[in-house]
């Protein structure tokens, strides 16, 4: 039960993003502007396995407040970002595991965040608070899961909560907060020039990365609403060395006769407000396959549904 959960779940406090820079070419830069009200939006991660024929269904709602508190001298912003609601739908295999999700979400429901100059998350501003409700919260684990393998998914959780430096990088996946903070508001503003880094999706499949090289490039900007609009793209990195060699282990298991994989899709698109340099839409469809018996896709949705004024 508890390996099962664990592939799931590990994405929720595994890092997945490697902070390399965009490659920018334009020294006409966005920076973050206060709003009257906090900005609300909704985020929307939906995924899909299928293997041999199995499919494995999950859906993920959060309704999420980000408010701009401040800026220092040094461009440093400070932005609170609370998880107002959150829904699972989860398949069917997992839905014992319904609460445990949940009470590990209500961790991090409120986050104060240090975003750098080019939007960036370099500080967990309440780790301390979040660490106490941990502590708290592994006493509860523990007392109602009994087992070694259970209390080792327990005890793995604390060391990446209790590291703190791996813990706050955790808040730039993009299942958590790194499609708010995402690190664009010095993207070159050349239409059809694309800005690239290297983007790290950790166990995404059976336990191994995706590495992608990512590309957003500028499209457009709208003169009547102020929104500039980017396109994001991506190429599959292939796996090396050892970790090829257990993705074909992984694939052998499978009886899979097809022992390549495929990016058939890593594409979308960002909104962003010229003005509050907040984004107000963005999505992103992957889709990997080795174009038979395995497919993984997951989509992303983050959509402004407030102004904030």
């Amino acid at each position: 039960m508890w390996n099962k959960l664990l592939e799931r779940l590990e994405t929720a406090f595994e890092p997945q993003f490697d902070d390399v820079q965009f490659v920018s070419h334009d020294d006409s830069f966005l920076t973050y502007k206060k709003t009257k009200e906090p900005i609300s939006y909704s985020f929307t991660i939906e995924e899909e396995t299928l293997i041999n024929g199995v499919k494995t269904h999950n859906i993920y709602k959060q309704l999420v407040s980000i408010e701009f508190v401040s800026k220092d001298p040094q461009n440093r912003f400070v932005f609170n970002v609370e998880v107002l609601d959150s829904e699972y739908e989860l398949d069917k295999r997992l839905t014992k595991q319904q609460l445990l999700v949940s009470q590990l979400t209500e961790l991090t429901n409120k986050i104060s965040f240090e975003i750098d100059v080019k939007g960036h998350i370099r500080k967990l501003l309440n780790y301390k608070e979040i660490q106490e409700k941990w502590e708290r919260l592994e006493i509860e684990l523990k007392r109602r899961h009994i087992g070694k393998l259970s209390h080792a998914y327990i005890d793995a959780i604390g060391e990446k909560i209790n590291n703190q430096g791996v813990f706050t990088s955790d808040f730039s996946q993009y299942r958590l907060f790194g499609f708010l903070f995402n690190g664009l508001l010095q993207l070159s503003g050349d239409s059809g020039r694309p800005s690239q880094r290297k983007r790290v999706f950790k166990n995404y499949i059976n336990y191994l990365p995706l590495r992608v090289d990512e590309s957003i490039t500028f499209l457009e900007e709208n003169e009547d609403t102020k929104e500039l609009k980017y396109k994001i793209g991506g190429d599959l990195i292939p796996l090396q060395g050892e970790e090829a060699k257990k993705l074909a282990s992984y694939f052998d298991y499978y009886h899979f006769q097809e022992k390549t994989l495929f990016l058939k899709a890593y594409n979308g698109e960002y909104v962003l407000d010229k003005h509050t340099a907040m984004i107000k839409n963005g999505r992103l469809t992957i889709h990997l396959t080795n174009n038979n018996e395995y497919t993984r896709t997951m989509k992303i949705h983050l959509k402004q549904i407030n102004y904030g004024s």
